[in-house]
């Protein structure tokens, strides 16, 4: 019989691997918060949030920001609206833990204002702005907690649009 092929034949150390790939995936977009966010507990029921709504809560805050940012009609133009990739963990206590990076969010944005939304929406946040790279940002959204264990990474906003390793903005109103 035939020698067997390796799955994984790029990675010599998968768990070193992978990680590594993850930051240099996202160290290709422009930057403006890192943001940790944690949900409360359900008021009614002594549960944990469901992450379901976690995410609902964390997708109107990111609307929200877009309206401010791009106007109403943002949805319309493909280019338009902040991106973002979030990293979820389940807290020991079991609530779920969002920790993302955002970007094309201009300087008069004010960040305190959408930390005082998020607390009102169901959580606790802070927001910080992206230091840039080399100061640990994208290897925490990639730490294997988050990305290996029972945790998730999702990327939403125009980052999908990508041509040749680089986010297309033209005909964008931040272009």
């Amino acid at each position: 019989m035939g020698q067997k092929t390796k799955k994984w034949t790029g990675y010599k150390d998968r768990s070193k691997g992978l990680p590594t790939e993850w930051v240099n995936f996202v160290s290709q977009w422009p930057w403006s918060w890192f943001c940790h966010f944690t949900y409360r507990d359900n008021p009614f029921t002594d549960e944990m949030i469901h992450p379901e709504a976690a995410v609902k809560i964390h997708d109107k805050l990111i609307h929200i920001l877009n309206r401010e940012i791009f106007g109403s009609r943002y949805w319309n133009r493909p280019n338009d609206g902040v991106i973002w990739i979030r990293a979820r963990e389940e807290q020991y206590r079991g609530a779920i833990h969002f920790h993302d990076l955002i970007g094309r969010v201009p300087e008069w944005i004010n960040r305190l204002k959408y930390m005082d939304l998020h607390n009102k929406m169901g959580g606790y946040a802070r927001i910080h702005p992206y230091k840039g790279k080399g100061y640990g940002a994208e290897e925490y959204l990639t730490k294997s907690a988050y990305a290996f264990k029972k945790g998730d990474i999702d990327v939403g906003g125009p980052l999908k649009y990508v041509q040749d390793g680089s986010p297309l903005l033209q005909n964008s109103l931040l272009a």
